[in-house]
């Protein structure tokens, strides 16, 4: 169904067209920030908007220069860096952007890009839509980073928050660190969650688990210590030994711990590029035969694949860390634990979901919390209010 355009106040004649800053082609490339990045701009013209590519270089010559100095200096000294929040970085980015269409547009819109944000310089309004602030990923995501590069992160990430016209955050978490830490206005911040990188048409329901037959669960993560593989493992383990017949289906790792490597009640499918037509395809069936999704992640802004198992109906279990509060809701479409439990207490959160009859409740609540707010058209129905909203306030 065709939205009705969004008409921009200051150009009433005409559909607001908001210049999407970044350096992959948001019509073409669905890898870069995990497909986001394309989905995104889709939401964005599905609220009826215009949307023109705006793209920069984000690697120069200068810049990889600067990098080579960068790294060198981390390991000389031991400490980590994040070339995300280098000022000197983000100046030299800035002089890359094409600006040739600037006059066309009524809004310019960053994907996180704190650090190209800030040094810009533009008097167009900005929409500023990201999963984090830079202080909640310090000790957090970035460890160990050098005392000047946490200075220069909350210089980027202060002058991003003031620049821009919108704020949006994925989740509360990261909402309210721009309001309380960085004491940005909330008149002009907005939570959007993202939605599920997948294309509605292949979404089904999952299969349904009865006790008379294996429960299958699936796991997908590319890093096995972050997002909680051995935790899992030990979970699914626990359910084998309470004869709960049980089998974990790991998506996404490619290097597994070789004490790993042969357990029989674990099928390794390694990572499955969506980019690719089988492999997408092979996901797509891997989460139809599911019958529950189990991620011990440890750190995470938000999670797309949160969004993707509620599409198809598989509860979640998970750890209350980060922004999952907004993606997974206890007895709605799922469990989240304190980060100091383990396996077991995964376990017997699961077999109590079973024992009594819990599971369909999850399911079809999930179903129901991606229809509200985790599918791409739900946001681009809260971003035409978002629009809406600002222009009310102008």
């Amino acid at each position: 169904m065709t939205q009705p355009p969004i008409i921009c106040n200051q150009c009433s004649n005409r559909i607001t067209t908001i210049g999407y800053v970044s350096y992959s082609n948001p019509f073409k490339d669905r890898k870069d920030w995990s497909g986001t990045i394309f989905k995104v701009r889709e939401a964005i013209e599905l609220s009826g908007c215009k949307v023109i590519w705006i793209p920069y270089k984000k690697n120069s010559l200068p810049i990889l220069f600067v990098k080579v100095i960068l790294k060198t200096y981390a390991k000389l000294f031991k400490k980590n860096i994040s070339l995300d929040h280098v000022k000197i970085i983000g100046k030299l980015q800035s002089f890359t952007v094409d600006k040739r269409n600037f006059h066309k547009c009524d809004y310019l819109f960053f994907s996180g890009q704190s650090l190209l944000l800030s040094n810009l310089k533009t008097e167009k309004p900005i929409i500023y839509y990201s999963d984090a602030t830079f202080d909640l990923t310090v000790n957090y995501h970035w460890r160990n980073l050098a005392s000047w590069n946490i200075k220069q992160g909350h210089a980027i990430e202060r002058t991003a928050l003031v620049k821009s016209s919108i704020v949006i955050h994925a989740s509360k978490w990261a909402n309210t660190s721009a309001i309380d830490f960085y004491k940005t206005s909330k008149t002009k911040c907005h939570i959007l969650e993202f939605g599920a990188n997948l294309d509605d048409n292949d979404i089904e329901d999952s299969e349904t688990y009865t006790t008379n037959r294996e429960l299958k669960i699936l796991f997908s993560g590319t890093n096995w210590e972050r997002k909680g593989a051995e935790i899992a493992i030990d979970t699914v383990d626990f359910l084998n030994k309470k004869n709960i017949k049980t089998k974990l289906i790991i998506v996404g790792v490619n290097t597994v711990p070789e004490k790993f490597r042969n357990i029989s009640f674990i099928e390794y499918v390694g990572f499955l590029n969506k980019n690719i037509v089988q492999q997408y395809e092979k996901y797509i069936s891997i989460i139809k035969q599911s019958h529950l999704f189990l991620l011990p992640t440890k750190i995470e802004c938000a999670g797309i694949v949160f969004c993707e198992s509620s599409a198809f109906g598989l509860p979640i279990f998970t750890y209350d860390t980060g922004g999952i509060a907004n993606y997974v809701i206890n007895g709605c479409n799922g469990y989240r634990l304190p980060l100091s439990e383990k396996g077991d207490a995964f376990a017997h959160k699961i077999i109590e979901c079973i024992n009594q009859n819990e599971l369909l409740k999850l399911k079809k609540g999930g179903q129901q919390l991606y229809k509200e707010k985790l599918s791409w058209k739900s946001w681009a129905e809260r971003f035409k209010g978002v629009l809406k909203i600002q222009s009310q306030l102008k």
